[in-house]
């Protein structure tokens, strides 16, 4: 067995993502127009907040595999997806960003933090076949919830999905840590 490996020199590479909160109701429908997917029980998250899993921090629980967002077209200003969307097979990725973009206004903003699947894949090249980068590429090994990961992305397989979505816009916004990255997007 392998002694842990110390990731301490990819962590903590920049800021956090924006801050969660209430922002302005709707005029049609009077529900907040900041939306969170899947943020589950984290605490600074965009409220609704939809989530899979009924937790105290989670105003709407849906299946974001199979359902679509409980919203009208154009309802939304903001979108916050924080290690949700490698959480969804492939297909039900796409559709999800298809959902943003018919929920959001135009020149409405998605922003999104993700694990970096290739950063990941050159450390196990370089690194070995070990715990520490397993855990970021399927996520917690004893989680049979159904919490893992479904599918990985970069900034170029990410940036193509939503662009296929109908997004323009894709920035590259940072790395938080060295091995997730957060790139945003605007509804044409």
């Amino acid at each position: 067995m392998m002694p842990p490996l110390d990731t301490r020199r990819w962590q903590s590479h920049g800021p956090p993502p924006p801050q969660g909160g209430v922002g302005p109701p709707c005029p049609v429908c009077g529900v907040s127009r900041w939306v969170e997917i899947g943020g589950g029980k984290a605490k600074d998250v965009h409220h609704p907040n939809i989530d899979r899993y009924s937790h105290p921090n989670v105003d709407i629980v849906a299946d974001l595999e199979t359902n679509n967002l409980p919203f009208h077209d154009g309802h939304a200003t903001r979108i916050k997806a924080i290690h949700s969307l490698q959480h969804l097979s492939r297909d039900a990725c796409r559709r999800m960003l298809r959902e943003c973009y018919r929920v959001l206004v135009p020149g409405g903003q998605i922003y999104i933090m993700i694990n970096d699947m290739a950063f990941l894949a050159q450390r196990m090249v370089d690194d070995g076949v070990c715990e520490e980068w397993l855990n970021s590429v399927f996520h917690d090994p004893t989680d049979t919830a159904g919490g893992h990961h479904k599918w990985g992305y970069s900034f170029e397989t990410m940036k193509a999905e939503l662009e296929a979505a109908g997004f323009v816009g894709v920035d590259f916004e940072h790395f938080y840590n060295r091995w997730e990255f957060c790139l945003s997007a605007v509804r044409a």
